[in-house]
C-alpha cells in the first residue's frame, strides 16, 4: 500500500497528518534546494525562487508551530550537512560519494520529525520509505553532474 502512494500521501501517513510538519519539510527542501543551486551557481533560479527560499528560512519555517516546539532537537540535525557536503564535492571519488548522500540530509531530518511524532518504533516502520523517496537522484548522475561543472574526473 505504501509504495503505491504518492509523496504527498506518504508525506501525510508518514508525519501522521501533522500539517505543520509537512510545511516544515516542504521549506527545508525549498532552502536546500536553493542554496544548494545557488552556492554552485546553478543557472536558471528566478527572483520568485530565491524570495520564497529566503522567506521560507526567515519567516515561515522560524514561525512553525511544529519548527517551535522541537527547535532544540531539529536545529542540529538541520546544521550538519550542508558545509561538508559542500567541502566534499571538491575532494576525491570517496568524498564525492559522501557528498552524495550528505546532499539528501533532509531525509535525516525528516526522520527525525518522524521519530519525534511517533517514537523510535514508528521511525524504523516509515524511516526507510521515507529516506528512499528523500534521495531520488542517483550516484552515477551526480558524479556526471560535478564532472561536467568542475571538470574533474569522478572515477574511483
Amino acid at each position: 500500500m505504501v509504495l503505491e502512494m504518492t509523496d504527498h500521501e506518504f508525506m501525510l501517513h508518514a508525519f501522521r497528518g501533522d500539517l505543520d510538519a509537512i510545511r516544515l519539510i516542504d521549506d527545508v527542501r525549498l532552502v536546500a534546494g536553493v542554496w544548494d543551486d545557488l552556492y554552485d551557481g546553478d543557472k536558471g533560479l528566478t527572483k520568485e525562487q530565491i524570495s520564497k527560499a529566503f522567506w521560507a528560512a526567515t519567516v515561515s519555517m522560524p514561525s512553525n508551530p511544529f519548527y517551535l516546539r522541537f527547535a532544540s532537537d531539529l536545529r542540529p540535525v538541520m546544521a550538519v550537512g550542508v558545509e561538508i557536503a559542500n567541502q566534499y564535492e571538491h575532494g576525491m571519488h570517496e568524498e564525492r560519494v559522501l557528498a552524495h548522500v550528505l546532499r539528501y540530509s533532509i531525509a535525516d531530518v525528516a526522520t527525525l520529525m518522524v521519530l519525534l511524532i511517533g517514537g523510535a518504533e514508528w521511525a524504523t516502520v516509515v524511516g526507510p520509505e521515507l529516506r528512499r523517496r528523500s534521495q531520488k537522484d542517483t550516484l552515477q548522475h551526480y558524479l556526471g553532474e560535478l564532472e561536467a561543472r568542475n571538470g574533474q574526473a569522478t572515477a574511483a
